[in-house]
């Protein structure tokens, strides 16, 4: 399933990747592709399968993890997707498991770019920023929002 609109603002945006990731068809998909909770193994798992493509002009395009790991793809290449489609992926997964994620937003001076925590056995959140090519990185900026979603 995605879901393309033109952009109308952070809390908007948001709340359609909350409930594109909530999702009964992206929730199954989760389930029955396996994927871990434990946040290097996730990473691991999904990270090979991930390209990265700015949304079209003018366009916010959430594709949810059922759409964007398959030919279904907007893109017509399963995988392709943008920071909110990865962060999509990563909150189904986790709401299929019933684990708890923290969206991370984050910016300077203005929100720019999203991502997922999830909080490894251990105790502590990780980083699931599916643009960067290393696992748990947090690049530098001025403003982060943090987002606790069950």
């Amino acid at each position: 399933m995605k879901l393309r609109r033109k952009y109308k603002s952070l809390e908007d945006t948001i709340n359609l990747i909350i409930a594109q990731a909530k999702s009964p068809e992206n929730i199954n998909y989760a389930i029955n592709r396996g994927f871990s909770t434990e946040p290097r193994e996730l990473w691991n798992q999904l990270k090979p399968l991930l390209i990265y493509r700015n949304d079209p002009k003018g366009l916010e395009l959430i594709q949810g993890i059922s759409t964007l790991l398959t030919k279904r793809n907007y893109y017509g290449v399963p995988g392709m997707g943008d920071c909110d489609c990865f962060s999509c992926a990563t909150l189904s997964i986790a709401f299929a498991n019933k684990k708890p994620a923290l969206i991370t937003i984050v910016g300077n001076g203005k929100a720019s770019h999203i991502y997922v925590q999830l909080q490894s056995k251990d105790g502590k959140w990780y980083s699931l920023d599916f643009t960067n090519e290393d696992y748990n990185v947090r690049r530098p900026y001025n403003k982060t929002q943090f987002i606790y979603v069950r």
